[in-house]
C-alpha cells in the first residue's frame, strides 16, 4: 500500500504528463492511391488513457482510415520518468503525387491516475510530415492504382426503337481490389441534347473475400426521351494503373445506340386513324356480306319459282 501511495504521489502533486507522436516508416514506398501505415503514439505518465478523439483537419490530400482493432500498449523510459503509451495504426491513401504535406492534426483524450481519481483532459497536436509520393511515369496527380479493375454496364432495355416519352436506365458497376471504395473515381454521364438526364446518387460498398478487399461504386442514370432521332449512350473510359503489370490501362463501359420515333400525340392520332380505318373496313365487310346474302336469297327464290313453274307445266301441259 505504501509503495502504491509513493507511485501515486507525483501524480497527485504535479499531475500527469502526456504527449503524442506520429511515426511513418520511411522504408515504405509511398505511391499515389496506395495504402501506407502511420502509427499514432499517445504517451502519458498516468495509468490509463480514455476517450481518444482525433481530428484530421484539412488533410484533403489523403484518405485516412482509422484502425478497426484496439490499440496495443507498451511502456518507455523517457528521461527519469516511465510513460505508458498506446499505439494506433492508421491507413493513409495519398490523393496526389509529388511532394505533399501531412498537416498537424489534433489529438484529444483523458488520462486517469487510478480508480476514484479525477481525470485530466489533454488536447495536443502532431507535428507536420513532409512526404514524397511517387506516381506512374507520365502521371501528374491522381490515378487509381490497383491489381484488378472491371466495369459492368447494363441498360433497362435492349430494344432499338423507342417512342418519345419512353425512358432508359443506364447502370455502371465499377469493381476494384484492395483499396477503399471512396477512392474509385466517379464516371460522368453525358448530357445529350434531346434526352433529359436524371442521375442517382452513387452507392459505395466494401467486402472481404478470401485475401482480397473488394470495393465497388455503382452509378445509375435515367434518360427520358424527349425528341425523335438516332442516339448513342457512349462508352465511358476509366484510366487506372495496374500494379501487377506496371502499366497504365483503360477500361471501358459499353455503349448503346437506339432510335426514337414519332411523338405521343402523333401516336395517339395514328391509333385513332387505324381504329377509324378498321371500323370502315368492318362496315364495308358487313354491307358486302349483306348484299351477298341478299343476292343468294334472290337467286334461290328465282330458282325455286322456275322449278315450281316447270312442275306445274308437267302437271298441266296446256
Amino acid at each position: 500500500m505504501k509503495i502504491l501511495l509513493l507511485l501515486l504521489l507525483p501524480l497527485l502533486l504535479f499531475g500527469a504528463k502526456a504527449m503524442v507522436n506520429l511515426e511513418i516508416d520511411r522504408g515504405q514506398r509511398l505511391f499515389v492511391s496506395q495504402k501506407f501505415t502511420a502509427q499514432l503514439k499517445v504517451y502519458t505518465t498516468a495509468f490509463s488513457i480514455s476517450d481518444l478523439d482525433v481530428d484530421f483537419g484539412k488533410n484533403s490530400d489523403f484518405i485516412i482510415i482509422a484502425p478497426s482493432s484496439a490499440a496495443y500498449l507498451n511502456s518507455e523510459e523517457i528521461g527519469d520518468e516511465t510513460y505508458q503509451y498506446s499505439v494506433y495504426e492508421y491507413e493513409l491513401y495519398p490523393l496526389k503525387s509529388g511532394g505533399i504535406s501531412l498537416k498537424p492534426f489534433t489529438v484529444s483524450f483523458n488520462t486517469s491516475a487510478g480508480y476514484g481519481q479525477p481525470k485530466e483532459h489533454f488536447e495536443l497536436k502532431t507535428s507536420q510530415k513532409e512526404l514524397f509520393v511517387a506516381a506512374p511515369k507520365g502521371v501528374d496527380g491522381f490515378i487509381l492504382a490497383t491489381d484488378k479493375l472491371s466495369i459492368k454496364t447494363s441498360f433497362s432495355s435492349k430494344e432499338k426503337h423507342f417512342k418519345i416519352g419512353d425512358a432508359i436506365v443506364w447502370k455502371i458497376r465499377i469493381t476494384a481490389f484492395n483499396l477503399p471504395d471512396v477512392l474509385i473515381p466517379k464516371l460522368t454521364f453525358p448530357q445529350i441534347e434531346g434526352l433529359k438526364l436524371y442521375e442517382d446518387e452513387s452507392r459505395l460498398s466494401q467486402t472481404k473475400k478470401e485475401h482480397n478487399f473488394i470495393s465497388q461504386r455503382v452509378q445509375s442514370a435515367t434518360y427520358v426521351l424527349n425528341r425523335d432521332g438516332n442516339y448513342t449512350l457512349p462508352s465511358l473510359a476509366l484510366e487506372w494503373y495496374n500494379i501487377r503489370s506496371k502499366k497504365i490501362e483503360r477500361t471501358y463501359s459499353k455503349s448503346y445506340s437506339f432510335e426514337v420515333v414519332g411523338s405521343m400525340k402523333q401516336d395517339t392520332k395514328s391509333e385513332e386513324e387505324k381504329s377509324g380505318k378498321s371500323e370502315l373496313v368492318t362496315a364495308f365487310t358487313v354491307v358486302a356480306l349483306f348484299l351477298l346474302v341478299l343476292f343468294l336469297l334472290l337467286q334461290w327464290n328465282k330458282r325455286r319459282d322456275k322449278s315450281k313453274y316447270a312442275l306445274v307445266k308437267r302437271i298441266n301441259p296446256e
